[in-house]
């Protein structure tokens, strides 16, 4: 995170823009000690939002499921974690 003393942001406040633009969080101080945060607001860019895990590729499964997952779903709902039936 950028800081920024408020005698720089009076006296240059298009740095604070700029680092904003970027989408940096700027931390705004006074006296070595912290006041305020500017946080950029999140835009919608090329390849959707900025997420920091949007260039993960998710692959097929390896080998193909032998079992439905809602089955398989409705089977953890019925049972409790000792193995217990719920429902019949």
């Amino acid at each position: 995170m950028k800081e920024v003393t408020v005698e720089e942001l009076r006296e240059r406040p298009e740095a604070l823009i700029e680092a904003l633009d970027e989408g940096e969080p700027v931390s705004i101080t006074r006296d070595g000690k912290a006041i305020g945060t500017a946080n950029p607001i999140i835009r919608r860019v090329e390849h959707g939002l900025r997420y920091p895990f949007r260039d993960i590729k998710i692959s097929p499964l390896s080998k193909p499921l032998t079992i439905d997952p809602v089955d398989m779903l409705r089977e953890d709902r019925d049972h409790d974690p000792l193995g217990k039936k719920f429902r019949s």
